[in-house]
């Protein structure tokens, strides 16, 4: 788990039973959340950190659920976005300009 928080791409990880949380790790107290709140799309709740949560199996059937639950910096994936934007300007631009001639 400890690897997982160091790669730096989660810096949130939690595994809940029920109601009773079994594993909480972070990179620092910012990114551990008050209440979890699950995110649906980029910045979400305006924390710079994209939470999802997953439902792991569990036996017996009828046992407590319990949830693998995530964080992800958003920050590498804005910077990604907002280079594939850019280079989208310049190929329209190139493209534009070919067309003109």
């Amino acid at each position: 788990m400890e690897d997982t928080i160091l790669s730096g791409q989660i810096v949130f990880l939690e595994i809940v039973a029920g109601e009773r949380v079994v594993l909480r790790k972070s990179v620092d107290t910012l990114t551990v959340p008050g209440r979890f709140k699950e995110d649906f799309f980029f910045g979400q709740h305006d924390d710079d950190v994209y939470y999802i949560s997953i439902p792991l199996p569990n036996e017996p059937v009828g046992s407590t659920v319990t949830h693998l639950r995530l964080g992800y910096d958003e920050g590498p994936a804005h910077k990604w976005i907002e280079k594939i934007f850019y280079y989208g300007l310049y190929i329209a631009g190139a493209m534009s300009s070919l067309r003109c001639c």
